[in-house]
């Protein structure tokens, strides 16, 4: 498998190739409906509390701009 050469060879964390592993299962288990696996992964990436701090980060004045 291409995830575990990209462990190997330190491109990724343990726990990001659990969270790919996971991706390919669920997309085994559902392969007839449309591959969706960014949604999944995406919930490891980027909070939703994130999310919303930079959103309420965009409402300042200075630093706003940034954001």
């Amino acid at each position: 498998m291409h995830y575990s050469d990209n462990y190997s060879q330190g491109q990724c964390q343990p726990s990001s190739i659990l969270v790919l592993i996971e991706s390919a299962d669920r997309a085994l288990d559902n392969e007839k409906n449309p591959l969706n696996d960014w949604e999944f992964i995406r919930s490891y990436i980027v909070s939703d509390s994130y999310l919303g701090i930079l959103s309420k980060l965009t409402h300042l004045p200075v630093i706003g701009t940034y954001f």
